[in-house]
């Protein structure tokens, strides 16, 4: 599941950046969002996870000579 996906193609311009930031801080503080911790440096990638990394970096390694 996604974390978060905003799409706004209203927003363009120099200020467009400026108000994309205070929506996302609006959308990350509201009533009712659920928090989720930093568990991320817990996560650990599969076996199998891990083999398809090893082989994409194969591949590329070969495209480059």
């Amino acid at each position: 599941m996604a974390r978060l996906v905003i799409k706004n193609g209203y927003l363009k311009g120099r200020k467009a950046a400026s108000h994309l930031n205070h929506l996302v801080k609006y959308i990350a503080t509201r009533d009712g969002v659920e928090k989720v911790s930093n568990a991320k440096a817990l996560w650990n990638s599969t076996k199998k996870q891990q083999s398809l990394i090893t082989q994409i970096i194969r591949e590329f390694l070969t495209c480059l000579h």
